[in-house]
């Protein structure tokens, strides 16, 4: 076995371990460990950094967070009768407590913060007007769709499958057969086919939605018998990518041949899918700007959904929890219910909303919770759901503050979170 070269050059120099998935798009790592700085560098300036960028909202939402755990910041427009105010936002919680932001309107400068803070810069009286946080609006771009269909984003598309590819099949050189593909994600050189497109087969969306979850990245590689090799790569669930690895594979194959899919979902597990209704090779796609058009309605379908549920799974409640517990100790035990309450609803994100009301759930039917099973099945039980639970924060504001009426919340909570690290250990 020869030593370990980039795949994109040949080179066995300046190797180092490349994020397949960048590390902005997932909360769980897949490392490739043959491809140079020098290309690792250029990838993710030409291509990554942008999408990354533009997907900060979405990437909020569904809990990425930074390298260091914090959440995503994204920009925003602060309404507030006829002004707007843009702004840098990463939890409603830093924003109402924390910023300070500013604007010109007709030539004067307006600033908006916290009522303390403002007081504490000293501004000549009567030029503070105290705003009610219901005048307050907030609005920010999810996505463009047309960023599926970007030359940054074909390119990062063409990045991931294909490290993936050599990840699976243990490459670890420069293919010479892989050329074309390769010039098309180091320098965007277009051969005479499309090496991405999206994929326009209903069907395959279908199947992988009721086997995967929204907001997963799944792989799968399918070899003909042509010699062509690509492939199939589900972003987050909402777009299917169909990524030509080489049309010239030397293996002589008596069949087409697929594997089954690899899926890593939001808070990091792996399912390995089997797709048996999947017979036939061959995929229908398009050109990305064609295909968006024919896929748009069930794009904006999926897209609805991811940002209206949540995945509930042991792992991906750990950091609410985390939150969670902190809130809860920075009070002494003779504090009022009341002060903690307000702490815990007052202004947080819908999603830890969420987490509150599962642990007071898990807190109130804590009896019923079988140690036998693992903690996802307790909880699709205690629930009545699945792996995901609807979004509601209305209705969830409300069973909260009847629970808080009644003086249950904060006790039901705290037996909540045992329960949970119990089945953490």
């Amino acid at each position: 076995m020869g030593n370990t070269k980039c795949i994109y050059c040949g080179k066995e120099d300046n190797l180092t371990k490349s994020d397949i998935i960048p590390s902005g798009l997932t909360n769980k790592k897949i490392l490739n460990g043959n491809v140079c700085s020098f290309h690792n560098q250029k990838i993710n300036i030409d291509a990554e950094s942008y999408v990354i960028n533009e997907l900060n909202f979405l990437r909020n939402i569904l809990g990425i967070n930074t390298r260091i755990g914090n959440p995503i910041v994204f920009d925003a427009v602060i309404e507030i009768d006829d002004k707007s105010f843009p702004a840098k936002i990463s939890t409603k919680e830093q924003f109402y407590k924390k910023n300070i932001i500013s604007a010109k309107f007709n030539g004067i400068k307006h600033i908006l913060g916290p009522m303390e803070k403002l007081k504490k810069m000293k501004f000549k009286k009567g030029t503070i007007t105290e705003i009610d946080n219901n005048q307050i609006f907030m609005n920010a771009t999810i996505l463009k769709t047309d960023l599926f269909k970007s030359e940054q984003m074909l390119r990062m598309v063409a990045k991931i499958a294909f490290e993936w590819y050599c990840k699976e099949n243990n490459i670890n050189d420069m293919i010479t057969s892989f050329k074309q593909t390769i010039d098309y994600i180091v320098n965007g050189i277009k051969p005479n086919f499309n090496v991405v497109e999206i994929v326009t087969d209903l069907n395959l969306y279908i199947q992988l939605k009721e086997s995967l979850f929204l907001g997963s990245h799944s792989f799968s590689i399918t070899y003909q018998r042509d010699g062509e090799v690509y492939v199939l790569y589900s972003f987050f669930g909402l777009v299917i990518y169909k990524v030509i690895i080489t049309k010239m594979h030397p293996v002589f194959l008596l069949k087409d041949t697929r594997t089954n899919f690899y899926s890593l979902s939001l808070d990091g597990n792996v399912q390995i899918i089997n797709t048996p209704t999947l017979i036939t090779p061959y995929i229908h796609s398009k050109d990305a700007s064609l295909a968006l058009k024919l896929i748009n309605a069930l794009l904006s379908e999926n897209l609805q959904i991811l940002l209206t549920t949540q995945l509930i799974t042991i792992k991906s409640l750990e950091v609410h929890v985390i939150n969670i517990e902190k809130t809860i100790s920075k009070f002494d035990p003779n504090s009022s219910c009341d002060d903690i309450y307000f702490e815990l609803v007052g202004i947080k994100e819908d999603r830890e909303i969420t987490v509150l009301f599962i642990l007071e759930q898990l807190g109130k039917h804590s009896d019923f919770y079988n140690e036998q099973r693992n903690f996802n099945e307790n909880l699709k039980k205690i629930l009545n759901t699945d792996e995901f639970i609807k979004i509601d924060s209305n209705q969830l504001y409300k069973q909260l503050d009847e629970s808080h009426q009644k003086g249950e919340l904060i006790q039901l909570v705290k037996k909540g979170i045992s329960v949970y690290r119990k089945a953490m250990n």
